[in-house]
């Protein structure tokens, strides 16, 4: 349980360092907004799915559904730091 919250935590900071400062606040309310109706969805859904083994299985399922952003932000990252050594080499 705690590993999920040092997970949540990680991914609100990065989230909320996407914009500028004086978004943040806003970014930050829309953030966990967008959680509060996940949770409230998810209580639905544990409503309509009885069983518990069905309901993992079917959260699981869609966190699937995932894993190929870790190649989008792998090429991203890529993309970015190519970028930035462009631009730092044509300051010096």
């Amino acid at each position: 349980m705690l590993c999920i919250k040092g997970l949540l935590l990680s991914g609100f900071v990065m989230a909320c360092e996407l914009f500028a400062a004086k978004n943040r606040t806003f970014a930050g309310i829309m953030i966990e907004n967008f959680w509060s109706i996940a949770t409230c969805l998810f209580a639905l859904l544990a409503y309509l799915i009885r069983n518990w083994v069905y309901l993992q299985l079917f959260i699981s399922l869609f966190g699937l559904l995932t894993i190929p952003l870790f190649w989008y932000a792998v090429s991203y990252l890529m993309q970015l730091i190519t970028y930035l050594f462009t631009i730092s080499s044509a300051v010096l």
